[in-house]
């Protein structure tokens, strides 16, 4: 049975996270849908969504062509740390990502008793590794936590939601600030992964 409220609050601390306080048009509806699709493929099926997937249904008549990887660079965070990867290589970086967490998911699956890998880490890394990339021009957060949840609830675990700052607080929440150094800190730790140098 679906948790329709576990899933909305998912939905709104995803969005609290990036600033979006409304519960009503595209961004909100949209976001509903494909975490409901997600919930539905995940446990019925298994199934892990292509991150375009996710991003075009989530990004619908919001961005100009959702679910295409963006081509020009952005910045987030502090200019001084490791930047998400350069348009040259993230369609190569993102086949790498995505065949790599089908690799790790299938050894997890063919080894449940014996598998080297605990499923909560793996939905946490590929989620760090995908902020990391960061291959579309906007929505990247979103798809990100919907992703997470995708490989956590196909293997019958529970959403984790990540708690956002609520409009009426000035300083973020503390779990809102350290989700954000979490990746900082992955991506500051894994930088060699998003060089050019590594796909060339």
């Amino acid at each position: 049975m679906i948790d329709h409220k576990i899933i909305e609050d998912f939905v709104r601390n995803s969005n609290w996270i990036e600033g979006e306080f409304e519960e009503e048009g595209p961004i909100w509806e949209n976001h509903l849908d494909i975490a409901y699709k997600i919930e539905e493929e995940s446990v019925k099926r298994q199934k892990i969504l292509h991150p375009s997937h996710i991003h075009a249904a989530l990004m619908k008549n919001i961005v100009d062509m959702p679910g295409e990887y963006r081509n020009m660079q952005v910045y987030i965070g502090n200019r001084r740390d490791p930047q998400p990867a350069g348009p040259a290589i993230v369609n190569i970086a993102m086949n790498n990502w995505f065949d790599c967490l089908k690799t790790d998911i299938d050894h997890i699956h063919k080894n449940k008793e014996h598998a080297i890998f605990n499923v909560e880490d793996v939905a946490w890394q590929y989620h760090y590794w995908f902020e990391a990339i960061h291959p579309f021009i906007d929505g990247n957060g979103r798809t990100g936590r919907l992703i997470l949840n995708n490989i956590r609830r196909s293997f019958g675990f529970s959403w984790m939601i990540v708690k956002g700052t609520p409009q009426d607080q000035n300083e973020l929440i503390q779990e809102h600030r350290e989700y954000y150094e979490a990746i900082r800190k992955w991506r500051k730790e894994n930088s060699d992964l998003l060089s050019i140098k590594n796909f060339s």
